[in-house]
């Protein structure tokens, strides 16, 4: 468990947990699941070889390359260190001192001597509630065009929904974004094979949640030979829109 007075998350050594804001039981920004041999993924992380027309994650959940994963818990963070098809990754879950928001930080190096066209998928189910399934209908998803994040809130969530939770990207531009899950997924899809990340490209651009709402962002990536990049993912919820863009 890693948190702070406003936000936290749990991890495993085989990839992120769930995360809530200000309440752990009543106000899940993720899905918690009880159960320890399938630890399903409510949020995951993939990297799609655009040119190989090949993806994975770089956790050992839910769709890992066949390459070893080290997972190290410290104080403050989790990290996943991997090295598959000439890329070295190192993702690590933290969160800041007192700012309501997780931070899942990807440093990727390109060891290959060609350039790597590359998408990253960020996904994130959304809960806003205690449970998934009552709360899912209520949720509405925007965008804001000044930061670029997907906002979220859950006006049936009679203490937190006046509250924004927000997804958001630094250290590269997003392209595309979509709040349905079965669109992501597809439909009877899985988080191990979501057909948006099997087809590749842009995401639908959707904010109708279909009654099932998610919150997936596309980031295109480039990296020349021995370049290393670096791009953060945030999770979190805010007061207001000005306080999501100041995060």
């Amino acid at each position: 468990v890693v948190a702070n007075p406003a936000v936290g998350f749990t991890a495993t050594e085989s990839g992120e947990g769930y995360t809530w804001a200000r309440n752990s039981q009543q106000n899940k920004l993720t899905p918690w699941s009880n159960d320890p041999v399938t630890d399903p993924a409510g949020e995951a992380l993939y990297l799609r070889d655009d040119d190989a027309d090949v993806f994975w994650t770089p956790t050992p959940r839910p769709a890992p390359a066949p390459a070893p994963i080290e997972t190290r818990h410290g104080w403050g963070f989790t990290s996943w260190t991997t090295a598959w098809g000439g890329l070295e990754t190192e993702t690590t879950a933290f969160v800041p001192r007192r700012d309501p928001v997780k931070l899942v930080r990807l440093r990727i190096t390109n060891r290959t001597e060609v350039e790597r066209s590359l998408s990253l998928y960020r996904y994130a189910e959304l809960v806003l509630g205690e449970r998934r399934e009552p709360n899912a209908p209520y949720v509405i998803v925007e965008r804001d065009l000044d930061s670029g994040a997907l906002l979220a809130h859950n006006p049936y969530n009679q203490t937190f929904g006046n509250r924004l939770a927000f997804v958001a990207v630094a250290g590269a531009e997003v392209d595309s974004v979509t709040a349905r899950r079965g669109a992501f997924l597809g439909r009877n899809g899985h988080a191990s094979s979501p057909a948006s990340v099997v087809a590749g490209g842009p995401l639908d651009g959707s904010l109708d949640t279909d009654l099932d709402p998610c919150a997936a962002v596309r980031v295109p990536l480039a990296l020349a030979p021995g370049e290393t990049r670096e791009v953060v993912f945030l999770l979190g919820q805010a007061k207001t829109v000005a306080d999501v863009r100041t995060l």
